[in-house]
């Protein structure tokens, strides 16, 4: 199994702040790659089109050396009531996961997929387990 870090970015009124930031992570994630995904993270109206399974997917490297994989969906409505809510889920693999996947972002993915890892939460958990991928 090949571990992946994870973090979800979207609109959400936590206990820290509310609007978007990273709502939840998991524990391998530093704290250089978590601020390059909170300033890098698509928020409202980001997606050309906001309907039920538009998706955007996005890739690129982060400061520690790691790669992200990212999907962005349209997901509820935000809380502030002013659109339609952007949910992303990044997924994080080190050089050494990355290339477990032959470098390719939608080994990745698809992994994830196949694992049912990829979910949209309606109250994201603010720990976030770190996947183990086959």
């Amino acid at each position: 199994m090949i571990p992946i870090e994870q973090a979800i970015f979207t609109s959400a009124a936590t206990e820290r702040r509310s609007g978007y930031h990273l709502v939840g992570t998991s524990p391998g994630l530093c704290d250089a790659d978590a601020k390059e995904l909170a300033a890098w993270a698509p928020s409202h109206d980001s997606l050309c089109d906001d309907q039920p399974g538009v998706r955007s997917v996005n890739f690129h490297p982060l400061p520690s050396g790691a790669y992200c994989v990212s999907r962005t969906v349209a997901s509820g409505i935000e809380p502030s009531g002013r659109g339609v809510r952007v949910y992303t889920q990044c997924l994080v693999a080190s050089p050494p996961a990355f290339a477990r996947f032959g470098n390719n972002p939608f080994g990745v993915l698809d992994s994830a997929e196949a694992a049912g890892a990829l979910v949209v939460h309606d109250d994201p958990p603010r720990v976030l387990p770190t996947l183990e991928l086959a």
